[in-house]
């Protein structure tokens, strides 16, 4: 399948066959090895602490590269969508042609059950009291100790206790907005058996399902979030999210996270449900 990006540089035509991947840009074409595809990148971008967007790349082992032998193409001017499935058609097209040993391909022969730790919830309840109800208390105690200070200094704290209030308000409420709403949709187990994806009491036949989508593991401060569409429409699950540092331990991420991931994508391609990675 062949998938277009333009930007000021022009036009990159990527065309993803059983033979590889072929990338034509400036009426050139360079041919690469899927073994040579080296995954999806997506960057936020900030000007002086100011949130710019995000710059989105699929990366390859290029030889002809001096700086890292690595070939990287900007697809940011196409639509997150777009992206998503340009990731997705790579994957299962790899999955498709390697040899699958019978230990895959009778994987889910016996069920696969996930647990989801209460911490994460409870964590989750610690940020939020640590984003709202310990920065209003010190302002607010700030506040009433500028009401018994009546000169230049008194006035100044007033100004920067209001200006704190302001900053809770506009930039820590929809913080916890965010949060609260990932609480709601945190599941206590998932089961993959051959057949259907079962979510406490919500079970999810092969064949009903249009398409899955999920946070990669390998995403810095993501939501681990997993949506499922059906005829139904679309529904969401978390897992917590992901901190800066993977390899620490996060109290607000599901411990098997990784295994999750890799065990929705392995069921997806064998019985030819449509994965995406949800690449932001």
């Amino acid at each position: 399948m062949k998938y277009e990006s333009k930007s000021i540089l022009g036009k990159t035509t990527i065309d993803v066959n059983p033979n590889g991947i072929d990338i034509e840009a400036k009426n050139k074409t360079t041919h690469y090895d899927f073994s040579d595809y080296q995954g999806t990148h997506v960057i936020k971008n900030y000007y002086n602490g100011i949130y710019t967007g995000k710059t989105r790349y699929i990366s390859f082992h290029d030889e002809s590269v001096k700086l890292g032998k690595r070939k990287m193409l900007n697809f940011s001017h196409k639509e997150k969508d777009d992206f998503i499935k340009i990731a997705a058609d790579i994957d299962k097209t790899i999955f498709d042609i390697s040899e699958k040993p019978d230990e895959v391909l009778r994987h889910f022969e016996t069920p696969v059950t996930f647990e989801v730790p209460d911490d994460i919830k409870r964590n989750s309840i610690k940020r939020i009291l640590l984003l709202t109800v310990l920065p209003v208390v010190l302002i607010t105690i700030a506040l009433i100790v500028s009401l018994f200070i009546d000169n230049v200094v008194g006035t100044m704290i007033k100004a920067f206790c209001l200006a704190g209030y302001v900053v809770e308000l506009i930039l820590v409420i929809p913080e916890i907005s965010y949060i609260i709403k990932g609480m709601k949709n945190i599941p206590e187990r998932l089961g993959i058996d051959a057949y259907a994806i079962k979510i406490d009491d919500d079970s999810f036949a092969r064949e009903a399902i249009e398409y899955l989508k999920l946070t990669p593991s390998a995403y810095r401060k993501w939501e681990r979030r997993l949506t499922i569409r059906d005829r139904d429409g679309e529904h969401i699950y978390s897992f917590g999210s992901s901190n800066n540092n993977l390899n620490k331990v996060n109290p607000r991420t599901m411990p098997d996270y990784d295994n999750l991931y890799e065990s929705l994508r392995l069921w997806c391609h064998l019985n030819n449900v449509t994965f995406y990675s949800d690449l932001g």
